[in-house]
Parts: structure tokens; C-alpha cells; sequence
């Protein structure tokens, strides 16, 4: 098997107020988009749960705690 190595990014910001802590969060999983290794012996199709079949993922998320 191939080497296969990926980069991700993730940034948060808060921001404070009399009501509470708004946090927004944004982030990309496999930002070059690599394509992994092909699978040739995985039994009955499972392959390794690291496996990265879905690709360059875009993510966000907003929380707020008061």
C-alpha cells in the first residue's frame, strides 16, 4: 500500500457578548482532495475505517453557550 497523507484546516472564532459565547466554526477535511490507494483485498467490500471514501468534505458549525 501506498503512502497517502492529508491535510485539514479548522478555524474558530467566538465572539463574547452580554448574552453569551457565539462560536463559529468552518473547516475542510482532505483540502487537496488526494485520492487514497485502491482497496484490492478488502473482505466483503469493508475496508479500513480510515479508508477516506467521500474526498475533499466541507464543514461549519455556530454553538452558543450562555
Amino acid at each position: 500500500m501506498v503512502p497517502y497523507v492529508t491535510f485539514d484546516v479548522y478555524l474558530s472564532y467566538a465572539l463574547r457578548n452580554p448574552a453569551g459565547t457565539t462560536t463559529l466554526s468552518a473547516g475542510i477535511r482532505n483540502l487537496a482532495d488526494r485520492k487514497p490507494s485502491t482497496v484490492y483485498n478488502a473482505f466483503l467490500t469493508y475496508a479500513d475505517p480510515g479508508y477516506d471514501f467521500v474526498g475533499r468534505f466541507f464543514y461549519g458549525r455556530l454553538s452558543h453557550q450562555f
